[in-house]
């Protein structure tokens, strides 16, 4: 079991959530309640993490996680805590209509973005919660600020989940 690690902030890490390859997400008390507190796994993630927090604190909207603090240097983020299901578990059995109400719901979070000049970069049923009637967006980790005439965004290495990639960003450009 991983070892508590010690206050950030004004929040206590209580118990660890989720471990990905950036970051961990530990579960923490803080001003607001019990929050999401997003842990950089080394020095060499801070920038990240800083970079998430920039980016999630560019664009707040009901359908995306919002932002509740963060370490200038991205040591970590305290993100708010949502319980919920994913997007493909909730819509297991769920007709049409239902579907395409929250579909409307995750368009809507999308253009926000997109107008604030944010690329996700990594679209996927487990990145979507379903939580209180509506889907709120998360894991702003490889997210991509861009200017309004870009047409394509090329990175020196692939990043993203493969599965849920377009095929221009997984084809050999050398």
């Amino acid at each position: 079991m991983d070892q508590l690690p010690p206050q950030c902030g004004p929040y206590q890490p209580r118990e660890l959530l989720a471990t990905g390859a950036s970051a961990q997400v530990w579960l923490a008390d803080g001003p607001e309640g019990q929050v999401a507190l997003k842990i950089a796994r080394t020095e060499k993630h801070k920038p990240q993490l800083k970079h998430e927090a920039e980016t999630l604190a560019m664009a707040p909207h009901p359908g995306l996680v919002t932002l509740l603090g963060s370490d200038d240097d991205g040591a970590w983020l305290a993100l708010e805590r949502i319980e919920g299901v994913l997007m493909d578990e909730w819509a297991s059995g769920k007709s049409p209509d239902a579907i395409t109400t929250v579909a409307l719901d995750l368009v809507d979070a999308l253009e926000h973005l997109h107008g604030k000049g944010i690329v996700h970069g990594d679209l996927k049923p487990a990145n979507f919660i379903f939580v209180q009637g509506t889907l709120k967006l998360i894991d702003f980790g490889i997210a991509k600020a861009i200017s309004n005439d870009t047409t394509n965004i090329m990175r020196d290495t692939q990043i993203g989940t493969l599965n849920y990639m377009s095929p221009e960003a997984i084809m050999d450009t050398s």
